[in-house]
């Protein structure tokens, strides 16, 4: 007789929601900054970071830093 299988736990990642037209502003922003430098290879999560900062700060809301505590 063979034993049962046992099945590994599902792991579930809670992910908040996301707001599709911000994550596409800042998509624009950091595209256009990257432009504006001459597209550097490697560089896209710098754009990225600024991007989403700058458009945090835009809507008054907190950044990740600021959510942490300033880390």
């Amino acid at each position: 007789m063979k034993s049962p299988r046992r099945m590994k736990p599902k792991m579930q990642v809670e992910t908040p929601p996301s707001d599709p037209s911000s994550h596409e502003a800042i998509a624009t922003l950091a595209y256009s900054y990257w432009e504006a430098d001459g597209r550097p290879e490697g560089a896209g999560l710098e754009y990225w970071l600024r991007a989403e900062r700058e458009t945090l700060d835009q809507h008054s809301l907190p950044s990740p830093d600021e959510e942490r505590g300033g880390e």
